[in-house]
């Protein structure tokens, strides 16, 4: 069984958010944002960085099927492991625009 560390997730969905900024040319946008990773990485992510998980290997067809077998019903396992983290980061967030970096259409903790 393979192992995900919880804190490179955080890291790379923070990556995923400048890929709009790539298109825009946005680049002080860009330099918001890696200045926002690097303090993630340096100050907040101690703990974080070392949180792991085991992680079953699967196909994407075994994957998805487990996926969207569970996703739609309460309590979800997934959003009730990460909701504290997530929940602890936004709220060291200022207050501004966010983009959608990802597909986050439940708005789980979306607006």
């Amino acid at each position: 069984m393979a192992q995900a560390n919880l804190g490179y997730r955080v890291i790379g969905m923070e990556g995923v958010a400048l890929l709009p900024h790539r298109v825009t040319g946005a680049g002080e946008k860009v330099g918001d944002r890696l200045r926002e990773i690097t303090r993630f990485i340096n100050v907040r992510s101690a703990a974080t960085l070392s949180i792991f998980f085991d992680v079953p290997e699967k196909d994407s067809h075994e994957g998805y099927a487990a996926w969207s077998a569970t996703y739609d019903y309460v309590p979800n396992p997934v959003i009730q492991i990460e909701e504290p983290l997530i929940g602890f980061l936004i709220d060291q967030l200022a207050i501004g625009k966010a983009p959608d970096a990802g597909s986050c259409e439940d708005k789980t903790y979306g607006s």
